[in-house]
């Protein structure tokens, strides 16, 4: 019986490239059966009046079966192969509100919304959904009356291969198919262009040094048969086929001189060979980390052009991976071109030549294992390096695994699945063991077996040279001497040697074009958010937001926001609600820019965004997200990250605005503190906030804040809220937020439901709609059990009548100083004029600031101890409830009168216990601990302190903070003024 075949080569071959004569858009245009045309004139339909005519690979029910869909200006038909008489189903245009198409298991549904209910059209495979997503579209604009003009865009996947048509992870990506493995070798050669002339330097040693290896064997030679035989080569008493004295200032010596005269020679060769050797590894390693330096500056510049679209699709460790470990691959093809591969394909090629002139049978005989050798370097390819590459990925998931394991110990330790967890690592390891296994068995049988191999040429040459040997013993005229012999073994141990290293060639080749393709990959990739050719300058804005149409998604094929249309005026603060996915960020991130639209516009000023400079237009944006990210580094690096020439009152009135500056002065450093990956050591809420004070230090014209008080507590909200108050004033205001409470005084509130904008209007105007709006408070107030979102804006009032918000009075602020265009939010700057600072009570510290109160108990805390330990101190005081609080600044202790500065002083003392390094004496190092030998400002000193990265911070531009075991700091202001032995005793080991 014959089985029937399958239609999949079918299928895969209409995914390829139609033929560059076909008409554009076949795809939506494709040409129906006969049958099919008959049915629809029958129906009075035209060819010509077609609009749509596309073709689908399986049924509704999964069965591989041709459809067709057949669509002019008022209906749309459905045909299927086995019955092109009449359709399967037909619908009015105008029957239908809405065309979409939706993904299910391996395939997809395009579908038509007709009433209340979604109707199945035609289904089709994966390897189709492009086209019908793209049909959709189309479909929509007949529904809509809308003039369509099919496209390349219709015709082509721009995720497909343009040569092969494979389904690439994303648009711009080397196929895999396609690469072209010598392309990577030829353009590793062109980065070499800038150091041409130390490339032919390298080689032209190179080539030295094979030259200089191949005189050993001759020298051998000549000490066997010229000295060590007995008589002067040549002469009577000599061997007649000893070699000839090639000098002639060598006639006349003694067999003693010509020995030595060979062992300086051998000696001589080798001193060359290794100065050779030395002068090419460091000349190699330069060129060699030259390139790589490039080539790693080139991808992080490249990757940082990049759209966010393509970090969607990128694994993070993956292009770390590119950027640090396969840039490597370049620092090993340069010392592959100076002492791997490539030395050793000359070295074989060098040797023979020289076998072949020593003696050509012994020459042919050694080429008796090259077969076996080249089926070996096959069988290893194949069977062995497998096995390396498997045990390799077990040890990968192994370690993913663990590191899961060890990330989410805390759930695992709350559910008691200790043992549970222990029994798949278990298995893990176990899966690793064998995978090893097979690695070592097949090593320790394959390199045994190669050497055997070679092991058999030798013996072979033994036998027949030693046979040579013996008929020259017999008749000097015949046969070979023992000198040529043992210089033939030479040059043959320099041949087996490099071909049983060619063995891994194929394996490297095969590494480092993968490598180099990676890297390729990256700097192959198109930026797809770039500037405009000529591109509009707006070096300010004044903050007018249009969307017009816009229909934008991750996936050009499942839109999130699908046609959205609204105004934002310049100075409006915005809200924006909806549920989960519903399109709220998407929103904020096209803003941005961080995405550009698929279709419409988006307009600043009535400039389109896609024309604006990308710099400017990110300039003028202040963007806050829900989940904070901050950099390692101090707190200020931090905050100034986006203006780094901003000024440290800038800097405190942006942290004040954010409500930050408090908990930043309680640090140990204050704004000088050193925060770990991510922000480690602060809390979610205090991360948040510097992000907020981050982003207003930037004193955009357009601010948004996607959830960006999600993380903090209801205190340190209310207060942000009543900042953003004044903040928000003469500046556009986007806020998405779940805490409805968090919207009561924007002046329009978006509602956005399956990335449509369903309503919009103030608070009041939505609540008398009685629409989503409403239904989403009811459902938050049910929720936190209030009446109303009345009630809880009445709630917030009240708290911040009772003085909840944390917002310091503007009291003596400085008339003639304006560094801080947070006007809102200047901080207090005390002075000698309105301030007294005293002794009271018991000898504690007291201020008297004028026409207002004494503070009693008062201390001082510098802002940024490091770079100003004078400057910027903060007077502060517990008030009635043991809240500690800030009075205000000194700008600079030097301005108040002595004894003021004295009390200061004292009480910064009081405050701060930090050692000065003047002296290194010595550092040892045992188990992963420092014992230092210092000189400080307060004497000799002995300390221990862990040996790793965040023990020995950073402090100021060139400092050192060290913390011991103990956590007592010693400081290093200038690791440079130290002494030249304390420096290098310190640098290494805080290498760092």
């Amino acid at each position: 019986m014959k089985r029937k075949t399958s239609p999949l080569p079918a299928i895969v071959a209409s995914v390829t490239p139609t033929d560059s004569a076909s008409p554009k858009s076949a795809r939506l245009r494709t040409s129906p059966p006969a049958a099919i045309l008959a049915s629809l004139q029958r129906r009075g339909i035209h060819v010509d009046d077609l609009a749509i005519s596309i073709v689908s690979d399986i049924n509704l029910l999964g069965q591989y079966a041709t459809q067709w869909l057949m669509a002019t200006t008022r209906e749309l038909l459905v045909y299927a192969e086995a019955q092109q008489e009449e359709p399967l189903l037909t619908l009015e245009l105008c029957e239908a509100s809405e065309f979409r198409t939706v993904a299910v298991v391996g395939s997809g549904i395009l579908q038509a919304k007709v009433g209340e209910i979604w109707l199945d059209l035609l289904r089709y495979s994966n390897r189709q959904k492009y086209y019908f997503g793209r049909t959709a579209k189309r479909l929509d604009q007949l529904r809509a009356n809308e003039k369509i003009t099919l496209s390349e865009e219709d015709d082509h996947d721009p995720r497909r291969c343009a040569s092969c048509g494979l389904m690439l992870t994303f648009q711009g990506e080397t196929c895999p198919r396609c690469i072209n493995r010598g392309k990577a070798m030829s353009r590793i050669f062109l980065l070499l262009r800038p150091y041409w002339g130390a490339a032919i330097v390298m080689m032209l040693l190179l080539l030295t040094q094979l030259t200089l290896s191949m005189v050993n064997p001759r020298l051998t030679q000549f000490l066997i048969d010229g000295v060590l035989r007995g008589g002067t080569p040549g002469s009577a008493g000599g061997d007649a086929q000893a070699p000839r004295l090639p000098f002639a200032f060598m006639h006349g010596m003694t067999p003693t001189q010509l020995l030595l005269l060979v062992v300086g020679a051998v000696a001589g060769v080798a001193v060359t060979q290794a100065c050779i050797n030395i002068f090419n590894g460091r000349l190699a390693s330069r060129v060699g980390t030259s390139i790589t330096y490039d080539v790693r500056g080139r991808l992080v510049d490249h990757l940082q052009r990049l759209s966010l679209s393509y970090y969607d699709k990128q694994s993070t460790g993956s292009l770390v991976g590119r950027v640090a470990y396969d840039t490597e691959a370049i620092q090993g093809f340069m010392s592959q071109l100076t002492g791997g591969f490539l030395m050793q394909i000359l070295m074989v090629i060098l040797t023979s030549f020289f076998m072949f002139s020593i003696s050509p049978k012994l020459a042919l005989f050694t080429l008796v294992p090259t077969p076996f050798v080249l089926a070996g370097s096959i069988i290893y390819y194949r069977f062995v390096y497998p096995r390396y590459s498997k045990f390799w990925d077990r040890s990968n998931k192994q370690a993913g695994m663990l590191n899961g394991l060890l990330s989410g110990i805390r759930v695992v330790k709350a559910f008691n699945q200790e043992d549970r967890e222990l029994g798949r690592f278990q298995r893990s390891s176990g899966i690793l063991r064998d995978a090893r296994r097979q690695v070592d068995t097949s090593a320790a049988t394959f390199y045994p077996i190669m050497s055997l191999v070679f092991q058999m040429g030798g013996w072979v040459i033994w036998y027949v040279g030693g046979q040579d040997v013996l008929l020259h013993n017999i008749d000097p005229q015949g046969g070979m001497t023992l000198g040529k012999l043992m210089a033939y073994f030479g040059y043959m141990g320099m041949f087996y040697g490099p071909l049983s290293n060619l063995t891994n060639l194929s394996s490297w080749i095969t590494s480092f074009s993968t490598q180099t393709h990676r890297i390729f990959e990256v700097l192959d990739t198109p930026i797809a958010i770039s500037d405009a050719a000529k591109p509009v300058s707006a070096p300010a804005v004044n903050g007018d937001i249009e969307f017009r149409g816009v229909t934008f998604g991750y996936s050009r094929q499942t839109p999130i926001l699908k046609n959205v249309t609204f105004q934002i005026k310049a100075g409006q603060m915005i809200g924006v609600v909806g549920r989960s996915g519903s399109g709220k960020t998407t929103i904020i991130n096209l803003i941005s820019r961080f995405y550009d639209v698929d279709d419409g516009q988006i307009l600043i000023d009535g400039t389109d965004l896609r024309q604006i400079a990308t710099g400017d237009l990110r300039r003028q944006i202040g963007v806050v997200l829900q989940e904070p990210f901050l950099f390692r580094g101090t707190i200020w690096d931090n905050m100034v990250y986006g203006r780094t020439d901003a000024h440290v009152e800038q800097v405190i009135a942006a942290s004040r605005a954010g409500n930050s500056h408090d908990f930043i002065m309680r640090q140990m450093h204050a704004y000088d503190t050193w925060v770990g990956e991510r922000g480690a050591g602060l809390s979610g809420g205090e991360r948040q906030r510097l992000s907020i004070a981050r982003a207003l230090l930037c004193e955009p014209r357009i601010l948004i804040l996607d959830e960006a008080t999600s993380s903090v507590d209801s205190e340190s909200e209310l207060a942000i809220q009543n900042a953003l108050g004044e903040l928000v004033k003469g500046r556009t205001s986007i806020i998405i937020a779940h805490r409805l409470s968090t919207l009561r005084n924007c002046d329009l509130i978006m509602v956005i439901e399956e990335g449509k904008l369903v309503e919009k209007g103030t608070h009041g105007e939505l609540m008398t709609l009685d629409g989503k709006y409403a239904k989403l408070v009811r459902i938050q107030t049910s929720v936190t059990k209030s009446d109303s979102i009345d009630t809880i804006t009445a709630h917030d009032e009240q708290q911040k009548k009772l003085g909840g918000a944390a917002v310091m009075p503007e009291l003596l602020a400085d008339p003639d100083t304006d560094l801080t265009p947070i006007t809102g939010h200047r901080p207090r700057w005390l002075k000698p004029q309105s301030a007294n600072i005293h002794l009271g009570n018991r000898g504690a510290l007291h201020v008297t600031v004028m026409n207002e109160r004494i503070y009693n108990g008062v201390f001082a805390l510098r802002c940024r101890p490091v770079r100003f330990p004078s400057q910027y101190i903060s007077l502060r005081w517990f008030n009635s409830e043991s809240r500690e609080q800030e009075i205000g600044l000194i700008r600079d202790l030097a301005d108040w009168p002595a004894e003021a500065q004295k009390l200061v002083r004292e009480s910064l003392l009081r405050r701060y216990f930090v050692h000065v390094i003047s002296r290194v004496d010595s550092i040892q190092e045992f188990q992963g601990y420092l014992n230092f030998q210092v000189d400080t400002d307060l004497g000799p000193m002995q300390f221990f302190m862990r040996w790793s990265y965040d023990t020995a911070q950073d402090y100021g531009e060139r400092g050192k903070v060290l913390l011991d075991v103990e956590e007592n700091r010693y400081v290093i202001p200038d690791v440079a003024k130290l002494s030249l032995l304390s420096r290098k005793a310190f640098e290494r080991y805080i290498y760092w």
